[in-house]
């Protein structure tokens, strides 16, 4: 139920993706006529943010399928993104898998699939939050040096890669520390720590 509404975090009304993908959104965003995959997009919040509307979402939420079909109009497909994916290899342009490796522990076997279902020239977004492991939301904390080598492991090639230097609630270090009220920037050091 991670993506029925009485229990979700509300990506769009706190402008989650926003905050998080504005400045580098038309260039991780795939031209209108390629076969696009979202590996773990749940209710398709962040294709439908991306301005996609022609995709497949792979995910094992029954409430986030649903949304992502009922609101947005996706193709959807409910399994297990650990297992085989059911495509032919060199099925898809464009693949995304964002905000989802960190909740799972075993990365490699989901990399080789998104390899082998990836055209030859095909493109792929990851993205991962640079925030410590819970061991219960999120398993495995990623660094840039070990995703680029597990990347190279499974014969996928960075093209380019993006830091997002925002913290926890969307303020960079630099926006928090302009205010030059000091209990405003307590208060915003402390909502991010």
């Amino acid at each position: 139920n991670y993506w029925d509404p009485k229990n979700s975090f509300d990506h769009e009304n706190t402008k989650y993706y926003e905050r998080l993908y504005d400045r580098i959104k038309s260039k991780i965003t795939p031209e209108s006529n390629m076969r696009v995959l979202d590996v773990g997009g749940g209710a398709g919040k962040f294709l439908n943010y991306l301005g996609i509307s022609n995709a497949i979402i792979l995910d094992s939420s029954d409430s986030g399928l649903n949304i992502a079909r009922k609101r947005f109009g996706f193709n959807t497909i409910k399994g297990d993104i650990r297992i085989k994916f059911p495509f032919k290899n060199e099925t898809f342009d464009f693949i995304y898998c964002c905000e989802v490796l960190e909740h799972l522990i075993h990365h490699e076997g989901i990399l080789q699939e998104i390899f082998r279902v990836l055209k030859k020239e095909g493109k792929l977004v990851i993205s991962v939050p640079n925030l410590p492991a819970d061991g219960f939301h999120h398993k495995k904390r990623f660094k840039k040096k070990e995703l680029n080598r597990l990347l190279n492991k499974c014969n996928l090639n960075i093209i380019k890669s993006f830091y997002n230097p925002k913290i926890n609630g969307g303020h960079s270090f630099k926006e928090i520390f302009s205010d030059k009220n000091a209990r405003i920037i307590l208060k915003k050091i402390i909502s991010n720590v």
